[in-house]
C-alpha cells in the first residue's frame, strides 16, 4: 500500500479533510469502510481527516440504521444494543485515515476491491472511490469541526495518545 502518513501528523498542523453524512462517518471512524465514494476525483494522497457532517435528516438516517449491515458494522457505539440516531456523532471530526488512491468505481468493481463497503457507498457509474488503507487509522477523541463541501483544511488539535485509537 505505501507510507502510513497519519502517523506523521501532529499537533496544530492543517490536515486536508472531508464531511461525510452520518452514519458513513462513524463506519469510516470504525474501519467498517474503507471507501468513500464521491462524483469528483482527488489527485491528493495523504493524511485525510474524516468529519461527520452537523446535518441530522432522520428521514435519511433511520433508514439505515434499519439496515442490518449498517447495524453489525455500528455495534461498537452502542454494546449490547440497536444503534440509534444518538449514538452517532455530527458536525465533529472522528478518524484521521490515509488516503492512497482514487480510481472511477468500476475500476474497483472490476477489481473486486469494494465488497465489503458495497452496502455502505455509491458506486453507480461515473463516480470515484477515495481508497484509505485499513491500518494507519486513528480514532480520535472527536472534537468539533465546521464543515465544507469538498476538502477543506482543518487544524489538528491538541491530543494525546491515550485519546488515539490506532487501527
Amino acid at each position: 500500500m505505501g507510507e502510513r502518513w497519519s502517523a506523521d501528523v501532529r499537533p496544530g498542523d492543517e490536515v486536508p479533510a472531508i464531511s461525510l453524512w452520518e452514519p458513513r462517518a462513524s463506519l469510516m471512524a470504525l474501519g467498517a469502510k474503507l471507501i468513500e465514494t464521491r462524483s469528483w476525483l482527488t489527485r491528493y494522497r495523504g493524511p485525510l481527516l474524516i468529519c461527520a457532517a452537523g446535518r441530522r435528516v432522520l428521514r435519511e438516517i433511520e433508514p439505515l440504521l434499519a439496515d442490518d449491515d449498517y447495524q453489525k458494522a455500528l455495534a461498537p457505539l452502542a454494546p449490547g444494543r440497536r444503534v440509534a440516531c444518538d449514538d452517532l456523532s455530527f458536525g465533529r471530526a472522528l478518524v484521521l485515515v490515509d488516503l492512497y488512491d482514487c480510481q472511477p468505481v468500476e475500476t474497483l468493481l472490476k477489481l473486486g476491491a469494494v465488497e465489503n463497503d458495497l452496502p455502505f457507498g455509491d458506486f453507480s457509474p461515473g463516480r470515484y472511490g477515495w481508497v484509505t488503507a485499513k491500518s494507519g487509522r486513528r480514532r480520535l477523541k472527536p472534537f468539533p469541526v465546521v464543515g465544507r463541501q469538498r476538502l477543506f483544511k482543518v487544524e489538528m488539535p491538541s491530543f494525546t495518545e491515550e485519546e488515539c485509537d490506532h487501527g
